[in-house]
C-alpha cells in the first residue's frame, strides 16, 4: 500500500511537469495564432505578445520543477516549539551565506534592466501620478494604473533624485529582493535547506520575476507581501506566538 502511495505521488509531480514540458516545445508563434484574433493590435503588440509568452513559458517550467521535485524535498513533521530562538527565527536564516549569494545573484541579474528606458505603463504612471500632488495620488484611483502606495514611494524618491528609470525602479528592485528572501525562510519551515535555497534560486532565475522586480510598478511588492506573510503564518504556528 506505501509503496503504491508512493508510485501515485509521483505520478501526479510527473503529469503536470510533463504537460508544461509539452507546452513548452510548442512555438511562441503557433499558440499566439490559436489564442489571439487577427486584429490591428495583435498585429501591432506582437512583440511583446511573444516575450510574454516567454516569460509566461519560464514561470511555468519553474513551477513544474519545483512541483516535480516536491515529493523528494517535503521534511518531516516536527512537533511546535515555544520560543523564539528557534532555528526558524530570522536571526538564524539570515545568517546563511548561501542565501545572500543567491540574492547578490538576483541584484546582478537585474541591474542591467535597471537603467534602461521607460516602458508605456510605467511613463504613463509618473505623468499621471508620480509628479503629481500626494494628496492626488493617494486619492485618484479611477484607473487600475495608479498603484497608489508604490507611487506615493515613487513620489518622494523622484523628488529627491530626479526622474531618471533606476530611481522609480529602486522600490520594486528592492522588493523583488526582499521577496527572494522571505520565500527562502518561508520555505525553510517546510523544506530542506537545499531545496528552500532551490526555490530562492528559482525565483530569482524566474523571467517573470527579473522584469517585475525592474518595473516602476507594484507587482513585487505584491510577491513580497505573500512570502512575508506565508513566512510569519508558519512562524506562528511553529512557535505558537501570536505576536507574529
Amino acid at each position: 500500500m506505501a509503496t503504491q502511495e508512493r508510485g501515485l505521488g509521483a505520478w501526479a509531480a510527473f503529469l503536470p511537469a510533463a504537460a508544461v514540458v509539452a507546452l513548452l516545445l510548442v512555438p511562441n508563434a503557433t499558440l499566439l495564432d490559436a489564442l489571439l484574433p487577427r486584429s490591428e493590435i495583435s498585429v501591432r503588440y506582437r512583440d511583446q505578445y511573444d516575450q510574454g509568452t516567454t516569460f509566461l513559458k519560464a514561470a511555468l517550467a519553474a513551477l513544474a520543477l519545483a512541483v516535480a521535485l516536491l515529493p523528494w524535498g517535503l521534511r518531516g513533521g516536527s512537533p511546535p516549539r515555544d520560543h523564539a530562538t528557534c532555528r526558524f527565527a530570522p536571526a538564524r536564516l539570515l545568517k546563511d551565506p548561501w542565501l545572500w549569494a543567491v540574492v547578490a545573484a538576483a541584484a546582478l541579474l537585474r541591474l542591467p534592466a535597471l537603467f534602461q528606458p521607460l516602458q508605456c505603463a510605467e511613463y504613463t504612471s509618473l505623468d499621471a501620478f508620480v509628479i503629481r500632488s500626494m494628496p492626488f495620488t493617494a486619492t485618484y484611483y479611477l484607473t487600475t494604473n495608479n498603484h497608489i502606495l508604490y507611487n506615493l514611494v515613487a513620489h518622494v524618491l523622484v523628488g529627491l533624485f530626479g526622474t531618471d528609470p533606476a530611481v522609480q525602479r529602486i522600490p520594486a528592485f528592492l522588493a523583488g529582493l526582499a521577496s527572494i528572501v522571505f520565500l527562502y525562510a518561508a520555505a525553510r519551515r517546510y523544506v530542506r535547506r537545499p531545496w528552500a535555497l532551490a526555490a530562492a534560486a528559482l525565483a530569482a532565475a524566474t523571467a517573470i520575476h527579473v522584469r517585475y522586480s525592474t518595473e516602476a510598478r507594484a507587482y513585487t511588492v505584491l510577491v513580497l507581501g505573500a512570502a512575508l506573510g506565508i513566512y510569519l503564518l508558519a512562524l506562528a504556528g511553529h512557535t505558537r506566538r501570536t505576536g507574529y
